[in-house]
């Protein structure tokens, strides 16, 4: 566990960037769960499960709230709405225009985590290269005549390789996978 830790303190002057990241991450989660919630109203229509008597109370605009009920009875309003208006398909297409939409920002903010996440792993092995270098630097000269260079190098580079592995695994697993199920549980 020490070995771990003295590992991420290569991160800490890097902790600008995790609300960045958390930001990016929860938005990219957000989005995906919309995404599944989206696909009831779409099979509804399809398979003309849609009853107008359930759908009457969503006929005037909800009060804002930041809250699910609110953004759910703003989505069956405008859907009720189409559905007046252009009948099945216009609300079939309503619906997939809604579906591409949220798919197109849960993968924009996806990206953009792993953007954030990209530039701290670069910056987090480059403390870690130059550590390593200052300290093969400052080995007494009888160390390189005993070990192979070959060796040597692909001990560095392999060995700093897997802990960027490890810390971008980390990070991963310690922001987004929690916020995930806590999220998915929720709605």
């Amino acid at each position: 566990m020490k070995t771990y830790l003295r590992i991420l303190s290569y991160a800490r002057p890097f902790g600008k960037f995790v609300p960045t990241y958390i930001g990016y991450t929860l938005l990219s989660i957000i989005f995906g769960l919309i995404n599944f919630t989206l696909l009831k109203p779409l099979f509804d229509v399809i398979f003309e499960q849609v009853a107008p008597e359930s759908l009457e109370r969503f006929r005037d605009l909800p009060r804002f709230q930041f809250t699910l009920e609110y953004f759910t009875g703003l989505f069956n309003h405008y859907f009720l709405k189409i559905q007046d208006d252009y009948g099945k398909v216009g609300t079939l297409a309503f619906v997939c225009i809604v579906i591409v939409f949220s798919v197109f920002l849960s993968n924009l903010f996806t990206y953009l985590s792993g953007v954030v996440l990209a530039k701290v792993r670069a910056k987090v092995i480059k403390g870690m290269r130059t550590n390593i270098f200052n300290r093969v630097s400052g080995l007494h000269l009888s160390y390189f005549s005993n070990e192979r260079k070959g060796d040597l190098m692909s001990k560095m580079t392999n060995d700093v390789q897997e802990v960027e592995n490890t810390i971008v695994q980390s990070l991963r697993v310690v922001f987004r996978e929690p916020a995930t199920i806590i999220l998915y549980f929720a709605v």
